[in-house]
């Protein structure tokens, strides 16, 4: 007879005010839930693998993602208005909070007929936030995300990916200045 594997579900999450925490709350929160008809595990974690890859290229330079005085993923994170509901971190608003206990509620009810995809869900967003982030990840290149079809967060951003109602982008490099202005600005500093 074939055994079943079940998903191991860490019943908490790392505390709110650690990284990891924050990750995986931002994790939970911005993809797709197995609620949905068209949520697929495997693009889930995918989105989330993202997600913390975007995290961590934000925090390389900070300033040129409105957070010159990030030192953690969570200062990233809790940011001003970057991530919808996180402005306050670790003080969720209260749908989010609300969101947040109902998928931890229906992964840690064995009677909820969700429960094994919800404890999966909880369980993918706990080995995204924590996990080392391969030198040679697909998308390494990563730096925003936005709600599907929502438009790009600004000129200097390419799509990437779509993945469970998100779309990320990475950043464009700053085009150098034509010639003739870097030579104008080039005997100015001499």
């Amino acid at each position: 007879m074939a055994s079943t594997t079940q998903p191991q579900l860490t019943t908490m999450l790392a505390a709110p005010n650690t990284d990891a925490g924050a990750m995986e709350r931002l994790m939970l929160l911005e993809t797709m839930t197995p609620a949905r008809r068209d949520y697929n595990r495997e693009d889930s974690i995918q989105a989330m693998r993202i997600m913390r890859q975007t995290i961590e290229n934000r925090l390389r330079t900070p300033s040129q993602y409105g957070a010159p005085d990030a030192k953690t993923e969570t200062d990233v994170i809790a940011v001003g208005n970057q991530f919808a509901g996180f402005g306050s971190y670790p003080t969720l608003d209260a749908d989010l909070s609300g969101l947040l206990q109902e998928i931890l509620d229906i992964a840690q009810s064995s009677k909820d007929p969700r429960h094994l995809k919800f404890a999966q869900f909880v369980s993918d967003a706990i080995t995204a936030a924590t996990e080392a982030i391969s030198p040679g990840a697909r998308y390494a290149d990563a730096t925003a995300w936005r709600t599907h079809n929502r438009g790009s967060p600004g000129g200097r951003f390419r799509l990437i990916a779509s993945l469970q109602g998100n779309d990320f982008y990475a950043t464009n490099p700053v085009p150098p200045l034509p010639r003739h202005h870097r030579h104008k600005y080039e005997h100015q500093h001499r």
